[in-house]
């Protein structure tokens, strides 16, 4: 068995449109990486810090301006997972060199595309005033005894 080979994954905050919408980029900075045009996100410690996507949550409130609780925050914050997953799709496409008129991607580029669609859902469960991590910890608990029941069932042990 091969060991798997990891990338060092940083979070950066970055104005998109030069607008004022700012929304949070998790990714190796490349060679050509302006690292003027973003603010890096670096947490303290998980010991002492809230989550990452509450304190990235509260920040982009604050550099966009919007209410937590408007309607237009929340449909922005839900959709943008899907927007994320939408992006690491074209990585996957790209990273099986699927498409012929368009270089092969390397799978670095995949997996900072899924760490972006998990970031932006746990902002989003944090825009619900929700804690993330407790969050998806509970449903992780869930998901794993629904799959140890299931297996607990096909073994005959149920």
């Amino acid at each position: 068995m091969t060991a798997r080979k990891t990338w060092p994954i940083e979070l950066w905050i970055c104005d998109v449109t030069g607008e004022g919408h700012h929304e949070v980029s998790a990714f190796t900075p490349g060679p050509d990486f302006d690292p003027d045009a973003y603010q890096r996100y670096v947490p303290a410690g998980p010991e002492t810090d809230p989550p990452a996507a509450r304190l990235i949550h509260e920040r982009l409130l604050e550099l966009d301006g919007l209410d937590q609780h408007d309607q237009y925050t929340e449909i922005l914050r839900v959709a943008k997972p899907a927007e994320e997953a939408g992006e690491a799709m074209q990585a996957l496409i790209a990273y099986h060199g699927v498409n012929p008129r368009k270089a092969k991607g390397p799978l670095s580029d995949l997996v900072q595309e899924l760490a972006d669609v998990v970031l932006a859902a746990k902002v989003a469960i944090e825009s619900f005033s929700h804690d993330s991590t407790e969050v998806v910890a509970q449903r992780e608990r869930e998901v794993l005894a629904r799959l140890e029941a299931l297996a607990g069932e096909g073994n005959g042990d149920a």
